[in-house]
């Protein structure tokens, strides 16, 4: 898996930055050093490059590898990506990170916002390191409220598609 796959991917989008200023990887060192995490490679370039941002594409969807309780046909609404600064949006990752710390199991974290209050989450730490899954905010069954969308971030944005 290459940072090259995910840029080639967001060319067929247009992508918007909120992010106002350029960021190092030393920042990104301190936020997995903080929350005692190991972001994946692609990941972090991702968000060095693109950061706060969005797919200005109407309904940009994913194609999830486990079906949630949200959609009938595993395909899903991806809106916000979280960066490395505060913005006028609220899309600061250290603060998602901090707002979700006592509801999501310990080394899940927030990557990117869903609509209704769901989210795009990152496994960062344990044995599944690099997943990213979907968290519903309103299910609350004993067998967990995250489902498998892709088994690495890579995959995740290859599944990005444009209003089905």
């Amino acid at each position: 898996m290459s940072f090259n796959e995910i840029e080639e991917k967001l060319k067929d989008f247009e992508i918007e930055i909120f992010s106002e200023k350029d960021h190092v990887k030393e920042e990104i060192e301190e936020i997995e050093k903080k929350y005692k995490i190991k972001l994946p490679d692609d990941y972090k370039q991702f968000l060095l490059k693109y950061g706060a941002s969005m797919i200005c594409d109407d309904d940009v969807f994913y194609k999830s590898l486990e079906q949630d309780t949200w959609s009938e046909d595993e395909f899903q609404v991806v809106e916000f990506f979280y960066g490395l600064e505060e913005t006028e949006l609220d899309l600061d990752i250290q603060d998602k990170i901090d707002s979700y710390s006592e509801r999501f199991p310990e080394g899940i974290i927030p990557i990117a916002s869903s609509p209704f209050g769901n989210e795009i989450c990152l496994q960062a730490k344990g044995d599944n390191i690099g997943k990213i899954y979907f968290w519903d905010h309103e299910y609350r069954k004993s067998e967990g409220d995250f489902f498998l969308v892709a088994n690495t971030f890579t995959d995740f944005i290859k599944s990005l598609v444009k209003k089905l």
